[in-house]
């Protein structure tokens, strides 16, 4: 069970993480799954957040029904997990998640889109019918745990990033492919 300071850390890390991100990088990036490790180090152990070993092209695959269409970034994570998850991902991923003696705290994943705010009329599924100004691009960091708490922060463009943690999250916040996908991928890192 991960102490209450580590969990303020690992909050600490994935802000810290964000606001780089947003500070240096700005928007239109492409995702990145991450990993947060505990650290061993000279001057005392620390917390860091290490990008899987996965290329920015993976995340560009092209849609097979629609022409000049790529797939959803969150269906395409959910392929990565399953390939990580693969007797393939097994040959690399013991070495990769204990490299120089670090030991993992949490899987995240970093990415943009779109989230569309209600409106007086809205009928969900209307999207057709969404004013424009009712869009907000938003980047996420969503990450779990080894002890199964789920992260979030959530930055709309221009705006200041809000954090919620949640120690037990309830099973309807598992139903996205990204929750989902990291939900899987903690398990197998894990385990």
């Amino acid at each position: 069970m991960l102490a209450p300071t580590t969990q303020e850390s690992i909050v600490a890390a994935l802000t810290h993480t964000e606001n780089v991100v947003d500070q240096h990088a700005g928007w239109n990036v492409g995702p990145v799954l991450i990993g947060v490790f505990h650290q061993p180090h000279r001057d005392g152990p620390r917390i860091e957040v290490v990008p899987f070993p996965l290329g920015p092209a993976i995340w560009t695959v092209a849609h097979p029904h629609r022409a000049r269409t790529n797939l959803p970034v969150p269906m395409v994570l959910r392929a990565v997990v399953d390939v990580v998850a693969s007797p393939l991902g097994s040959a690399w991923l013991p070495g990769w998640l204990h490299q120089d003696g670090r030991a993992l705290l949490a899987v995240g994943f970093i990415c943009e889109g779109w989230t569309t705010s209600g409106y007086t009329g809205y009928q969900y599924g209307d999207l057709d019918a969404v004013p424009a100004m009712a869009d907000h691009e938003v980047r996420t960091v969503t990450a779990y745990d080894t002890d199964g708490r789920l992260y979030q922060i959530i930055r709309e463009r221009g705006s200041q990033a809000e954090v919620t943690v949640e120690s037990q999250p309830a099973l309807a916040q598992r139903h996205s492919h990204i929750t989902d996908a990291l939900y899987r991928l903690i398990a197998v890192c894990s385990g």
